[in-house]
């Protein structure tokens, strides 16, 4: 539990009715995204909580009871809970972007209450022994894989694929650059890779913090990973080819230069994949 600006404590919660679309979970794991860290290791002024709320950002349970409106879910299924919602029956997700779901403007609603009688939120807080949210916010999930496992696409995970197959999807066949090899920078290899590109390059980045630098060693060991895998495999990229704008009226073909290849220690290693994925016309 996280209030003001302390670091988070161990409480006890009085757990309200479900009401509505309310789901109540029994948390198997819950993921640290790096804005928990923040949260959950320190004091710090830049994440306070102006309410008493259970922190964190999803994670993996079984739901235990719902409310009276619930239909996507029933008591006995194991779910991911989401860092954004998703209804399935807004506009927004009939379209393929349940990413901008109507149903995540909700204003929060309380959970619980401290001893003092103080209002609990938490709607993605998985680092609870039970989690309330809506039903909008979980996704039944049938696999044995295990719950640790399946928290890293509540946030983390999500932030990789979401970059590289809905915010930013990449067309079958192109060339893919990913600064990073983080379990972000990992998920948008496999978004990547879904999605059909050509050529994944993956290479370390500089961190834009001077008290967390990158460290670029770790970033190519999993790069790494990603290869034995069968993803990727190593290349040396030795030139950039870059494209200049063509003239307003295309009088003149666009001119391309070179331009020189990376440093190595912002771009250690290039990788591509093991097999193209090319598409039928």
């Amino acid at each position: 539990m996280k209030f003001s600006k302390e670091r988070p404590t161990v409480v006890d919660v009085t757990v309200r009715g479900l009401t509505g679309n309310q789901v109540l979970l029994r948390v198997e794991a819950a993921q640290t995204c790096y804005s928990n860290i923040d949260q959950v290791l320190r004091n710090d002024e830049r994440t306070p909580a102006s309410n008493a709320t259970i922190v964190g950002h999803g994670g993996v349970g079984v739901v235990e009871a719902i409310g009276p409106q619930v239909i996507s879910t029933r008591v006995g299924d194991r779910v991911i809970l989401n860092l954004h919602a998703a209804c399935g029956r807004c506009w927004n997700c009939l379209h393929m972007r349940s990413d901008k779901c109507r149903s995540g403007q909700a204003a929060p609603v309380p959970l619980g209450t401290l001893s003092n009688g103080a209002e609990v939120f938490g709607r993605t807080g998985a680092m609870s022994e039970l989690a309330i949210t809506g039903e909008e916010m979980v996704t039944p999930i049938f696999t044995s894989i295990s719950g640790p496992e399946i928290a890293m696409l509540t946030c983390v995970g999500g932030c990789g694929l979401g970059m590289t197959m809905t915010n930013a999807p990449v067309e079958v066949a192109s060339d893919v650059v990913i600064f990073g090899a983080g379990p972000v920078g990992l998920s948008a290899v496999m978004g990547a890779k879904v999605k059909g590109a050509s050529r994944i390059i993956v290479g370390g980045s500089q961190s834009v913090s001077a008290s967390a630098p990158m460290n670029t060693n770790t970033a190519s060991v999993s790069a790494r990973r990603c290869e034995s895998a069968g993803m990727v495999k190593p290349c040396r990229v030795t030139a950039f080819e870059k494209a200049t704008p063509a003239r307003a009226d295309w009088s003149e073909p666009p001119v391309r230069t070179r331009v020189p290849p990376p440093n190595a220690e912002l771009f250690p290693t290039a990788m591509v994949p093991a097999e193209s994925v090319v598409l039928p016309v």
